[in-house]
């Protein structure tokens, strides 16, 4: 309840205010996500109440299906009478749909379980699916897709101290694995749905495959300028200058001035964390999940490195686990900023052990964009910075020497059992990451209530969520990372 209370006093400082995109093409979007795990038929008459509400012009639906309702999503029969339930049958003649399958949409509070159900976010085809059918986003025809697959929604929202002039951000989301729903390893569908000649029914007139899917989300009206976000780890030691490393492992860093094992340092962190956590009642049973922030040279100052020494000096002096949840509040003002000017938040996979040149080296998972099978410009990018990389490619270098880095950890919590009362999520567009899910089967008969959110779309990943820039900010850095902290959210 704690962590609940704390995260929903975060997210309330953040105000919403209005802001504008693709106004040629678009219109205000119409969101809603319904909750359970139902019968079908519920669900169709519980969303039928809500077409009244849509826009005749907003011809095209993006669709968000938690993991254990992916079968409902080439279900055709159910699908045609779901989407003929949200759409106006008197002026509805075809609509586009975008149907993905994602591993839970959003909780009621961080910490808790991501929920089950379906998200809508719906739009003009133009505006809302940019080259559904055509160009580079055209469908992969075929039963289904090898790979992973992933939906790029492309926003109007900035992080916090964003050039002005920059572009806004976008957030990656990895769809769920449903090979167990299914048989298909992700699911993004594309279909078009024509009224059949009774007026009442949506008929299938295409359905394909995708990989990826470009979906601009402008919101319906009140989209803030600024995305909020919620990033809940802590530093654990001093920020470090890199002083050697090569591609995704670094070999050492400088410790008041002396090239020092990279692992060192973390060691005898994680070893005072452990003293500490175990002191209070709160011993950690197995591994601990690490992350490295990674600094270009030149992003952050010395004013800024003296915040970030103060900041892991606060959490360290904490009392309780619930106090050092509440310091790490501090990264969506220390951390968020720096992202923009190309730092990057990495996985610490291994490290520590071995002797001579091998001891100590720290590996970190050098992933930052979301790649698809084949994409070979990761590997090139890693074969790069075993080149010295370029002028022009420093971004492409994990640890860069001169580069600072600084080692984070999440406070050790337990799923946070849901207390009901006021929900974190109740508007906008947010995108996230979890580790609570439940594995319930979806019913296909009566069953569990639907509860509706009116202006609310969203959903989580377990494997983490990409956020970037595509264009370089005021001070020259290329914003694009993976974070797979738990319950990170965006709200955009």
């Amino acid at each position: 309840m704690v962590a609940g209370l704390i995260a929903r006093r975060a997210w309330r400082a953040c105000p919403r205010q209005a802001t504008r995109r693709w106004t040629s093409t678009s219109t205000r979007q119409h969101l809603f996500t319904v909750y359970g795990n139902g019968g079908q038929q519920d669900l169709i008459d519980h969303s039928a109440a809500l077409s009244s509400r849509v826009a005749a012009t907003q011809d095209a639906l993006v669709i968000l299906a938690s993991r254990s309702h992916a079968r409902w999503l080439t279900d055709t029969d159910f699908m045609s009478e779901f989407l003929s339930s949200v759409t106006n049958a008197a002026e509805d003649q075809e609509i586009h749909v975008v149907a993905a399958a994602v591993d839970g949409l959003l909780p009621q509070t961080p910490f808790t379980k991501a929920r089950q159900g379906i998200s809508i976010c719906r739009g003009t085809v133009d505006g809302l699916l940019p080259g559904l059918w055509t160009g580079d986003a055209a469908p992969t025809l075929g039963r289904g897709v090898e790979g992973d697959a992933a939906l790029f929604f492309n926003t109007t929202s900035h992080l916090k101290g964003t050039a002005p002039t920059s572009s806004p951000l976008t957030c990656s989301l990895p769809l769920a694995n449903t090979v167990f729903q299914n048989n298909r390893q992700s699911t993004l569908l594309a279909s078009r749905w024509r009224r059949s000649e009774n007026g009442r029914l949506l008929e299938l007139a295409d359905m394909v495959s995708k990989q990826t899917q470009n979906v601009n989300y402008t919101g319906d009206g009140t989209t803030p300028p600024t995305a909020a976000v919620h990033l809940p780890f802590g530093p654990v030691t001093a920020p470090r200058v890199i002083a050697a490393g090569l591609g995704n492992i670094v070999r050492q860093i400088e410790v008041d001035g002396t090239p020092t094992p990279a692992s060192r340092e973390l060691e005898d962190a994680v070893q005072v964390l452990y003293d500490r956590w175990a002191a209070r009642g709160h011993p950690l049973q197995g591994p601990l999940s690490v992350w490295a922030l990674v600094i270009p040279p030149g992003a952050v100052d010395e004013p800024g490195l003296s915040d970030l020494t103060a900041w892991q000096k606060d959490v360290a002096s904490r009392p309780d686990m619930a106090s050092e949840l509440q310091a790490t509040e501090q990264a969506s003002e220390l951390v968020v900023p720096l992202l923009n000017k190309g730092a990057r938040v990495y996985r610490v996979l291994s490290g520590g052990g071995g002797w001579g040149k091998k001891a100590g080296l720290l590996s970190l998972e050098p992933d930052t964009k979301f790649a698809m099978p084949g994409d070979e410009e990761g590997l090139d990018s890693f074969m790069r910075s075993f080149a010295g990389g370029d002028a022009e490619s420093h971004d492409l270098d994990v640890v860069a020497p001169g580069s600072v880095i600084q080692y984070y950890v999440q406070p050790l919590l337990e799923e946070q059992a849901t207390q009901g009362g006021d929900e974190t999520f109740k508007a906008g567009a947010v995108f996230g990451t979890s580790r609570w899910f439940t594995e319930d089967v979806a019913s296909s008969s009566s069953g569990s209530e639907w509860v509706t959110m009116p202006g609310l779309f969203g959903g989580v990943s377990e494997t983490g969520l990409y956020i970037s820039d595509s264009q370089a900010g005021e001070d020259g850095g290329l914003m694009q990372t993976k974070i797979t902290v738990p319950d990170t959210f965006v709200r955009v």
